[in-house]
């Protein structure tokens, strides 16, 4: 058996899920499957393993520590960190980035500010609005405030409730729901 650590931090009642080998569930079926039970109470997927993500973008940034610090206080946990390489992998929900300090191994280029000119990396958050006021309330900085766009795709239009910010090295981030 496999096993999943539910932590539910507002009632200190931790809980503990366990599937069989042959069954694997995303953190967004676990949150469908005990919604109805945890919805009042702020909570966290812990697994014993870190399930990486088929695309992790990974920024060269000038200074790991105020990187790091940034990316904590919008809501990412360090999942792991090497500090010898001053490397850290983050997560926030579904979304993974890791950073690293400059160290001229993938430079393709001199890097000058604003670091990743022409992208903006795009993550979708449970709650945006709720994820916006939290930032808004740290006196985040933010490149876009939240607003509703529309986009097509194919034959329909899609709505996308979005923010903006920018971190120290100038990369984009976008969340949006």
């Amino acid at each position: 058996m496999n096993s999943r650590k539910y932590l539910n931090r507002n009632d200190d009642d931790d809980k503990l899920i366990v599937v069989p080998d042959s069954r694997e569930f995303s953190n967004k079926e676990i949150e469908a499957l005990t919604e109805f039970q945890e919805r009042f109470f702020e909570h966290e997927i812990i697994r014993e393993n870190i399930e990486f993500n088929s695309l992790i973008p990974e920024l060269s940034v000038s200074n790991i520590d105020i990187s790091k610090k940034f990316y904590i206080d919008l809501g990412f946990q360090v999942r792991y960190e090497r500090k010898e390489d001053k490397f850290c992998f983050l997560q926030l929900e579904e979304n993974q980035i890791m950073i690293e300090e400059d160290n001229n191994n993938w430079n393709t280029g001199k890097l000058e500010y604003p670091y990743g000119r022409g992208i903006n990396i795009s993550m979708t958050i449970s709650d945006v609005e709720k994820m916006y006021n939290k930032l808004k309330e740290k006196d985040i900085k933010f490149f876009l405030d939240l607003e509703v766009h529309e986009y097509r795709v194919n034959d329909k239009i899609s709505l996308d409730k979005e923010f903006l910010v920018q971190d120290p090295d100038g990369y984009l981030l976008r969340f949006n729901n």
